[in-house]
């Protein structure tokens, strides 16, 4: 378990679980739970001894603690343990502890369960777009069906007299979060006016990451933009210039291409179309859509799918938006828990609201 987030895996625990490690190197303080046994990296600190406290419950006291002002290191931020020891903290009674750690874990639980099913509904549109792509015939090249490839504008920070145009904007790394029901972290940036009229996302449209990758990851992970998408989207949305958005001929078989695009990734396919000499692999689009040759499922066939496909991302999105709304109680409720502001009962109430 590296700085607040889960780092890979390892054959051997040496930390018995449950328990909490923080981020002392970077991530500042930032928790980390581990429900099983865990090999905490050198960039955190972990917990030896609750001394009797709900462990659940001491997760949750460093997620309201803010000790990023207990920077110690001069070049590197860097936390030390000995001065966030003297930091003061309000106990509650053990049962009390339990009580809170409940009533969190309640929506952690739903939040996770929606996850999971979502991931479940991701796979269930692979396979049922597996079972289509075996009935389809013939061979056209995937150019053929492209009716324009657009480069992605990164755009300014900051807004200026030029870039008074705003747009989130999906890298990359946003894309396995928007594939399923999350929106990832998405900057807002500046464009010009003219760029957003070109680059402004529409539904069907399909972003592909062009630029990145690593040695053991290629780069043209896809996103289809649904109409679903774009209303949980709070202004316009375009991509980042490591992308590019693709537009078909006909809107009828953007699903159908971004089956195409989500299993090429998956087979690792892209691998062979990649170049690059700064140390940073580009992906020739081009090429690999001139010799791909796709076979096209019969148009009652495709006009099936696409119904079904419409109905899986709907479902995806609704789940996204149910997970916003638990994300935002449990963000409300948990300092007013830890601090004794909100007592647990009517916490429950609440939750039972939306759990």
């Amino acid at each position: 378990m590296t700085s607040g987030e889960t780092g890979g895996f390892h054959d051997e625990a040496p930390v018995k679980g449950p328990g909490v490690t923080i981020g002392r190197a970077t991530n500042l303080g930032k928790p980390k739970w581990s429900a099983g046994d865990f090999w905490p990296h050198n960039t955190t600190m972990f917990v030896k001894d609750f001394k009797g406290n709900n462990p659940r419950w001491v997760f949750h006291l460093f997620e309201n603690t803010d000790l990023t002002g207990f920077d110690s290191g001069s070049v590197q931020p860097m936390l030390n343990r000995n001065y966030i020891a003297q930091v003061p903290v309000a106990v509650p009674p053990r049962n009390q502890q339990d009580a809170i750690a409940e009533v969190l874990a309640s929506l952690d639980a739903k939040i996770a369960a929606n996850t999971k099913l979502a991931t479940t509904i991701d796979n269930y549109f692979m396979a049922i777009w597996k079972r289509l792509a075996l009935k389809a015939k013939g061979a056209v090249p995937l150019s053929d069906l492209i009716q324009s490839v657009t480069a992605g504008d990164w755009g300014l920070s900051e807004a200026s007299v030029t870039h008074s145009e705003t747009a989130y904007c999906i890298r990359g790394s946003d894309i396995p979060a928007l594939q399923k029901n999350k929106l990832g972290n998405m900057p807002l940036r500046h464009i010009k006016p003219n760029s957003l009229l070109k680059r402004r996302l529409a539904p069907y449209d399909l972003v592909v990451e062009m630029s990145g990758g690593s040695p053991t990851q290629s780069t043209g992970r896809a996103v289809l933009i649904t109409a679903g998408l774009l209303r949980r989207i709070d202004g316009h949305l375009s991509s980042s210039n490591f992308c590019k958005i693709i537009r078909l001929e006909e809107p009828q078989h953007s699903m159908f291409v971004y089956g195409v695009l989500r299993n090429s990734w998956t087979k690792g396919d892209f691998f062979q179309f990649e170049n690059g000499t700064t140390g940073i692999k580009n992906l020739a689009f081009s090429d690999y859509t001139a010799m791909t040759k796709l076979s096209l499922p019969s148009q009652n066939d495709l006009c099936h799918f696409n119904g079904f496909a419409e109905n899986i991302f709907e479902m995806l999105q609704v789940l996204g938006d149910e997970d916003v709304r638990l994300a935002e109680m449990r963000e409300v409720l948990l300092p007013q828990l830890m601090s004794g502001s909100l007592s647990v009962k009517d916490a429950e109430k609440l939750v039972g609201t939306i759990v």
